[in-house]
C-alpha cells in the first residue's frame, strides 16, 4: 500500500476506534466525507493563496469551509497577520485524500485505520481530537513516517 515518499511529502497512519459496531457503520461515511471536504477545502486554499487580496480570499476560505474550519478549531489569525500566501493554513489542512489515488483505508471490527501521503509535518492532531469531539469516537491517533526510524531491512524475510 506504501509507496515511496516524495520530496516535501510523507506517508502517514490513522486509528480511529468507536465503542461499537453501530456506531462504528454510521461514523465512517461521515469520516470519510469530511476527510474529502478538507482535500478539497486545502486545494482550493493552493489553487488562490497568493492573491493580490489575501484577506478577501481568506475570507472567502473561511466561508465556503466553515465545518472544515469549525471542527478542525482553526481560528483566523487578526487581518495584519494575514500574509500573502495564508501561511497559517499550512499544515493545518492536510487530509489524506490530496492524494486520492494513494488513500487507503479499511475498518475492522470498531476500528477504522486509514493512510495516505500528505505534506511533510502535517499537525493531525486537530483531525485526531475532532474524531472523538465530533465523530463520537472513544480514541484516535496517528503517526507519521517521518518520524518513525525504522529498518526496513528487519523486516526482510530472506529463504
Amino acid at each position: 500500500m506504501r509507496g515511496d515518499d516524495n520530496m516535501g511529502e510523507a506517508w502517514y497512519f490513522a486509528k480511529v476506534q468507536w465503542e461499537d459496531r453501530k456506531t462504528t457503520e454510521e461514523m465512517v461515511p461521515k469520516v470519510l466525507e469530511f476527510l474529502k471536504e478538507i482535500a478539497e477545502c486545502s486545494q482550493y486554499w493552493q489553487s488562490v493563496r497568493g492573491s493580490v487580496d489575501p484577506i478577501k480570499v481568506n475570507n472567502l476560505i473561511i466561508s465556503k469551509y466553515k465545518k472544515v474550519f469549525d471542527i478542525l478549531d482553526i481560528h483566523q489569525p487578526k487581518p495584519e497577520k494575514v500574509d500573502k500566501y495564508l501561511n497559517y493554513l499550512s499544515g493545518k489542512l492536510n487530509s489524506p485524500l490530496i492524494f486520492e489515488d494513494e488513500f487507503h483505508y479499511q475498518v475492522k471490527d470498531c476500528t477504522l485505520y486509514f493512510q495516505g501521503r500528505v505534506w511533510n509535518f502535517a499537525n493531525w492532531g486537530p483531525l485526531m481530537e475532532a474524531m472523538k469531539t465530533h465523530f463520537k469516537a472513544i480514541k484516535s491517533g496517528y503517526v507519521s513516517k517521518e518520524n518513525l526510524e525504522v529498518d526496513y531491512y528487519d523486516y526482510i524475510n530472506m529463504t
